[in-house]
């Protein structure tokens, strides 16, 4: 014996179908004949315009037009099999439509779409991948319970992909990582998994053509209750041109500071060296006296100086550290 559909299920259906965006169609498709609507809600009939009593009857070219009428007469054929998924694109007046659907078979030479707009998302989505890809910033979503990720478009560039080229994984983000990098970035994870966020990280990465970048990390975490991680939400920077500018203007103030030294250093102590050498040769031994003391008192104000700006430099001075100072400011050039 076969149950009947309790009445309470088809008056809460129709209620349903009547308040749901989501656009609903039953069609009837004999072999050989031209497919017609038989019912649909009322989401169905206002976006094409109508009242919902006017579709019944209709066929699918004259309701939804030769292009998308004929596109979905040729899925019906693949639904009979079972059922067909698709993204249907038009271009209107007021901008793109994007509709996500499924056509399912039914007895009788029937069948159901149902469809969803989803062109707010796919235009977020293209905002998103233009923002990101101006700015030279890519997005990504680990699903740290299922190890589940997603990359933007952009960070399988900055990755060196194609987008979707590859299947984005954790596995495939950590082998990306530099090997003297890997163990720093692996204790950061850790460290997010016992419950301590990670705002931002720095490492490098390799790429499939062996290119080494600089990668600056940007992260969120999202916890349970428990202060389990759930997910994490992040920002991937290339900021390798960066790092390479700003040390180019570190070498730059070195190079400016030596040069400010060196005059000090000649207009003030080799002259006066100078003055002095010039006084004794002539007998003048009081002069020689006196430029000598001015050039000594000039010498402590040049190395006080120095002291002070490496002192500024690494916080404190110790034995040799003015010598390291200006070796590594003769490495540079």
């Amino acid at each position: 014996m076969v149950n009947a559909t309790p009445q309470w299920w088809v008056a809460a259906f129709e209620r349903l179908a009547d308040i749901t965006p989501a656009r609903i169609v039953v069609l009837r498709a004999p072999a050989g004949a031209a497919p017609t609507i038989e019912w649909a809600n009322p989401s169905a009939a206002r976006v094409l315009h109508r009242d919902p009593r006017e579709l019944p009857g209709l066929t699918v070219v004259e309701a939804y037009g030769e292009q998308l009428g004929g596109d979905l007469a040729a899925r019906l054929e693949q639904a009979r099999a079972g059922g067909v998924d698709f993204e249907a694109v038009r271009d209107l007046p007021a901008g793109r439509q994007s509709v996500r659907a499924s056509l399912r078979a039914l007895p009788e030479d029937r069948f159901v779409l149902f469809a969803l707009d989803v062109s707010a998302e796919r235009e977020a989505t293209r905002r998103l991948d233009n923002v990101t890809r101006v700015a030279g910033i890519g997005v990504y979503h680990w699903n740290t319970v299922e190890n589940t990720v997603w990359w933007s478009p952009e960070l399988y560039r900055l990755f060196g992909y194609d987008p979707g080229e590859v299947e984005a994984t954790f596995e495939r983000y950590l082998a990306a990582i530099h090997p003297d990098d890997a163990d720093a970035v692996l204790g950061a994870l850790d460290a997010a998994r016992a419950g301590r966020q990670i705002t931002q990280t720095h490492y490098r990465i390799r790429r499939p053509d062996g290119d080494v970048r600089n990668i600056e990390d940007r992260a969120e975490y999202t916890y349970d209750d428990d202060g389990r991680p759930l997910y994490v939400l992040g920002t991937v920077q290339d900021v390798t041109d960066r790092l390479e500018l700003e040390r180019q203007a570190a070498a730059l103030r070195r190079a400016t500071e030596r040069q400010r030294t060196a005059l000090q250093v000649h207009d003030e102590i080799v002259q006066g060296l100078t003055s002095a050498w010039l006084a004794l040769h002539l007998g003048d031994t009081d002069g020689a006296l006196e430029a000598i003391q001015r050039t000594t008192i000039s010498a402590q104000g040049v190395v006080s100086s120095l002291l002070a700006d490496v002192a500024d430099a690494r916080g404190t001075i110790r034995p040799g550290d003015l010598v390291r100072e200006v070796e590594t400011g003769r490495d540079t050039h």
